[in-house]
């Protein structure tokens, strides 16, 4: 007999999650393991579990098409597994079924935006905490290095300042999505981290943007939201900043191959 999917899943998600996949890709997994996966099948044996049930699960999450493919993702991960290990001859019920469509919306800030955004930042710099218009500035800083660098959202919160090489205007990324890679960095984006650093007393060591503890930026994704509505950008995501940047570049005349080793 095949094993239930509840205890399948937790068997085989150490060995998946914790050896195969990045932090924060394995929280993902199993996120989606909980909220989705494990409350429609985790009682049914692998081999009970039907197309036509995948097909079902599949269509109820329509509306967010990116999170019903990821389902359909990380159950198929679970059966060719459990077929690797001898736990089930059912064949894989996921292969049947087919991916929405996911839309892609490529959204840059144009240059009023840029400057309404800027507006934003400088005034919320001014005003005191607890007043209308307000954000913190860690995460100011975090949005500026956004917005210069082209830098992924985790990258920026993850930055430490052993990580900067000042004299080479170098970003030493040790762990990236893509891996290990050097971010070079222009004048602004330098003046910037020397504000920063100014500001805190010049550490050496340490995150660049972080919580009042000292830890990761966690409120960025809401101060971005509020930055967003004050601009009156509010479907602008902060992952549009690095095609911004992309765009930026580009249109200056900055080769594609170039651009594409900025960004990672």
């Amino acid at each position: 007999k095949s094993p239930r999917t509840r205890e399948f899943a937790r068997r085989s998600d150490p060995d998946h999650s914790d050896m195969d996949l990045k932090p924060r890709t394995a929280a993902k997994y199993r996120s989606v393991l909980r909220r989705h996966i494990l409350p429609e099948f985790g009682d049914r044996r692998l081999d009970e579990v039907t197309p036509a049930d995948v097909q079902r699960a599949h269509s109820r999450l329509k509306s967010t098409p990116c999170t019903a493919n990821y389902m359909k993702t990380v159950l198929g991960i679970m059966y060719s597994k459990a077929e690797q290990w001898g736990d089930t001859t059912a064949r894989n019920p996921t292969q049947a079924v087919q991916r929405f469509e996911e839309r892609a919306v490529e959204r840059f800030l144009s240059p009023e935006e840029r400057q309404a955004l800027e507006r934003v930042l400088a005034t919320a710099e001014r005003t005191p905490s607890g007043r209308p218009g307000h954000i913190g500035r860690e995460a100011i800083w975090g949005v500026r290095l956004l917005m210069l660098t082209g830098m992924r959202r985790d990258e920026v919160r993850d930055l430490q300042w052993d990580h900067v090489a000042w004299r080479q205007k170098v970003l030493r990324l040790p762990d990236s999505k893509t891996g290990k890679r050097d971010v070079v960095v222009s004048d602004e984006v330098m003046a910037l981290l020397g504000e920063i650093a100014a500001a805190k007393g010049n550490p050496r060591h340490g995150l660049v943007v972080c919580s009042k503890h000292g830890k990761k930026l966690y409120s960025l994704d809401r101060s971005w939201a509020k930055a967003r509505e004050l601009a009156g950008i509010p479907d602008v995501r902060l992952h549009d900043l690095r095609h911004s940047v992309a765009s930026d570049a580009i249109m200056n005349g900055v080769p594609l191959e170039v651009v594409g080793k900025m960004l990672g």
